[in-house]
């Protein structure tokens, strides 16, 4: 439809066309509105479709703006909508006083009130442009966001803010996924709500794990396998019914066991439901290589588009999304670039945050003989890159500060009810250091 010209879209009289006028051009409601003004008039064609307007940009142009002539909103909003890039001006409330077109208000008043309609007639704004004078200032403090619990990467980084996403990645096994599982009871610990994609993790697993990170170490016993003589470790019986009350209605994971549970469209479609439904406002993907992509035959182009998806439902939800991705081979060294992230590299564009978790030696003073480490490899709103050492509990499977205690209390702990707390030193344990 390139090929249209003004004519098969606008209804007016060629001859009383004039851009060389002060007086704009005059967009009305109908045919007779068009005759009634005059010069510089033009209304739809009875074949012409508001999508097609923009074809005639080049001619519209001529003009120094629009007026539209009718006291109708809604053809107001049409023009705007459709025109963004010229002045579109409107009549003064009360300019059209009791008639509703330019036709009924000459027939009445004459043709000087037809031209008194230009008097102080106010522009009706484009969508998409700011003054930044307008622009509402926040103060940095006021931001809503989660924190980390960690306290030097929530200095560096000012936390988790809403309307953003964060990039988590690393080497298999690093801890990737035990430190968003941290960060998800921080989140609830703080009052919100999240949920959770675990796209490697069957349900029974995924709490397992995580219930052991709410217990901490004071709240885990002992126990040893019948059949394998294996030692582990879990939360007594007191303490996890006592964290089940905790995160109730608070703590949502999607159903990796359903057909359909890897599907892009399925994921964002739960987590629209937990925001709409249960208030969620902390999301995880655990990670965008399980979930099964759709919209490109190129898998890291659709990797971009949904991280593009993701970006958008974040914004739109003032929520924050994590998201892990596996890094391209490294050789076994830490991952210390955003740029290593596998794909295209828009995943890391994307992101307002790029981390980084890798295990380090306890004998590397560069991290305060730490066992693990994260690295800010991009932090938009701070612009801080920097490497941070913290310590790791294999047992309760928690990060901690170097000079900090992995024995946090969480909120389940406050709810009224005693239990008995255990030495756990971390010994006779084999839970991996892994996700």
């Amino acid at each position: 439809m390139a090929n249209l010209s003004f004519e098969d879209v606008l209804l007016c009289d060629p001859n009383l066309i004039d851009p060389t006028l002060s007086t704009g051009l005059w967009w009305c409601q109908s045919a007779e509105d068009v005759m009634a003004v005059g010069l510089n008039a033009v209304c739809m064609s009875i074949t012409g479709r508001w999508e097609d307007v923009r074809l005639c940009s080049e001619w519209l142009k001529q003009f120094p703006y629009i007026f539209v002539a009718s006291p109708d909103r809604s053809l107001v909003e049409n023009v705007r909508q459709h025109i963004p890039s010229m002045p579109v001006l409107f009549a003064r409330d009360g300019a059209f006083g009791a008639y509703t077109s330019v036709t009924a208000l000459k027939a009445a008043c004459g043709p000087a009130a037809v031209q008194r309609l230009l008097f102080g007639a106010k522009e009706e704004p484009v969508a998409g442009l700011l003054d930044l004078a307008e622009v509402k200032t926040v103060d940095d403090g006021d931001i809503p966001r989660t924190l980390s619990g960690l306290p030097n990467l929530d200095r560096l980084t000012g936390g988790f803010r809403a309307g953003e996403m964060s990039l988590w990645t690393g080497r298999r096994g690093e801890g990737k996924s035990t430190l968003l599982s941290q960060i998800l009871l921080e989140a609830i610990d703080q009052g919100h709500k999240v949920c959770a994609y675990s796209g490697e993790l069957r349900a029974t697993m995924f709490k397992a794990w995580t219930l052991i990170q709410a217990a901490g170490p004071k709240a885990l016993q002992s126990k040893r396998d019948k059949e394998t003589g294996r030692s582990f470790w879990q939360p007594t019986d007191v303490a996890t019914e006592m964290i089940n009350d905790w995160w109730r209605h608070k703590f949502f994971l999607c159903d990796i066991g359903a057909a359909s549970a890897h599907d892009e469209d399925r994921i964002l479609d739960l987590f629209e439901y937990a925001y709409r439904v249960h208030g969620c406002d902390v999301f995880l993907i655990d990670n965008v290589m399980t979930a099964r992509l759709t919209g490109d035959r190129d898998y890291y182009r659709a990797q971009s588009l949904f991280g593009q998806r993701l970006t958008r439902f974040a914004k739109t939800h003032e929520a924050h999304i994590h998201l892990v991705a596996h890094p391209k081979k490294t050789d076994g060294r830490a991952v210390d670039d955003s740029d290593a992230v596998s794909g295209t590299g828009d995943l890391p564009n994307l992101a307002d945050n790029v981390f980084s978790v890798a295990r380090v030696k306890e004998t590397d003073e560069a991290y305060g003989h730490a066992e693990a480490a994260i690295l800010i490899l991009k932090n938009r709103f701070v612009g801080k890159m920097e490497r941070l050492g913290f310590h790791f509990h294999p047992v309760s499977r928690r990060y901690y500060p170097i000079k900090g205690t992995p024995e946090k209390s969480y909120g389940w702990e406050f709810t009224g009810e005693q239990i008995g707390f255990s030495d756990v030193s971390g010994e006779d344990t084999d839970l991996p250091f892994k996700e």
